[in-house]
């Protein structure tokens, strides 16, 4: 990732002088990508979890989806497997999108002087 920062140090009438900072941040990471899932998909794994948080057992959330016909993805009924393993796989996928790690951050700064920013019109 790179970042840059200017920040006015004087005003003068007859000189201005940024100070530049440049930021390169290096990201270190065990998984190669994370890849998006429609909405759908994302607010029915949030409302399983959030149910199996709130003390649903696999056997009632299955229940509760199999009794206001919700299938599963492939358009099966659930089964407490299901369940189960969507939760597992749901908590990896979590466990995946919060595993990194910063590694290194360079700083390099440098004076800018302009005679007129280039903002300037007067």
């Amino acid at each position: 990732m790179y970042y840059n920062k200017f920040s006015l140090l004087r005003w003068n009438k007859l000189l201005l002088i940024y100070l530049s900072i440049d930021f390169i941040v290096e990201i270190q990471s065990s998984s190669l990508s994370v890849f998006s899932l429609n909405k759908d998909r994302v607010d029915r794994l949030e409302f399983i979890k959030s149910l199996s948080d709130d003390g649903w057992s696999n056997r009632d959330i299955c229940n509760y989806f199999n009794h206001n016909n919700i299938l599963t993805p492939k358009g099966r009924v659930y089964t407490p497997q299901n369940i189960w393993m969507t939760l597992k796989k749901y908590q990896k996928r979590l466990d995946r999108e919060l595993d990194y790690k910063i590694v290194d951050i360079k700083e390099e700064v440098s004076l800018i002087t302009l005679n007129k920013p280039p903002f300037y019109e007067g």
